[in-house]
């Protein structure tokens, strides 16, 4: 490990580097054309269609790209990573950022828990690079409060892999790629809400100002001035445990 090179640089590159595989694998510009994906040594496959990760175990649950729940196996597969049955705590995803930084492994993860773990981090703040924040927020907050084995999914209502995009029955996920700017009520405006609501909570000063705004515009607005020490929250509470577990000879005795 470069000693010259810190924890944030290290993870900002690790996660750089998943989203230049998920990008390639999603495109088809990977080896041969394929969907496959591997994070921290874990096989995972990209569905093109949902545009999710889940894992290769089952090749029977796969026909053209996608998980096809055509099939019971493709059924049963899609559960662990659409809808409500997606599990993923806290601690999972400090585990996972503490290994991308070049830590210790605190335990060998699941396939399972490594696909959640890149579409929570990876492929949300890729394709939707405004919900990145409020992501970092709500789990800084989690750790804040020292609530590590909260299920991160039920904190951001509204992401890609709430429900299956495939499925016509099912009620459109609230992302901001599923709503339209002109929709006051729409997905977009709920995304803002949510990061302002974290951002109140993170950075006290901001309450009063954002409770004040009368409309998305100058939501955005106040949030603009705020975000900077909503990022300094993420990186006292969510980096600075990482870290912690990536040079436990500096942390304080």
């Amino acid at each position: 490990m470069n000693p010259e090179v810190n924890t944030e640089q290290r993870l900002a590159s690790a996660l750089g580097a998943a989203r230049a595989a998920y990008s390639a694998a999603l495109a088809g510009h990977s080896s041969g054309d394929s969907n496959d994906l591997v994070f921290l040594g874990a096989p995972l496959r990209v569905d093109r269609r949902r545009r999710i990760v889940a894992t290769r175990a089952e090749d029977r649950a796969w026909t053209a790209g996608s998980i096809d729940t055509d099939l019971r196996f493709g059924t049963l597969l899609l559960r662990l990573f659409v809808g409500t049955t997606r599990y993923l705590e806290v601690d999972d995803v400090v585990d996972f950022l503490v290994e991308a930084s070049g830590g210790p492994s605190i335990a060998p993860a699941s396939e399972t828990a490594a696909a959640l773990f890149v579409n929570l981090c990876v492929v949300e703040p890729y394709l939707y690079p405004d919900h990145e924040l409020a992501i970092w927020l709500a789990i800084a907050a989690e750790l804040a409060g020292g609530r590590t084995d909260t299920n991160v999914h039920p904190l951001l209502p509204g992401l890609l892999t709430d429900t299956d995009p495939l499925d016509e029955t099912a009620a459109a996920p609230a992302t901001a790629g599923s709503g339209s700017a002109q929709d006051p009520g729409g997905a977009e405006s709920r995304w803002i809400a949510l990061e302002a609501a974290l951002v109140s909570t993170a950075v006290p000063d901001s309450a009063a100002p954002l409770a004040a705004a009368a409309s998305d515009q100058e939501l955005r607005q106040v949030l603009d001035q705020y975000r900077p020490a909503a990022w300094d929250f993420v990186g006292e509470h969510l980096l600075g445990a990482v870290d912690r577990a990536v040079h436990p000879e500096s942390a304080p005795s």
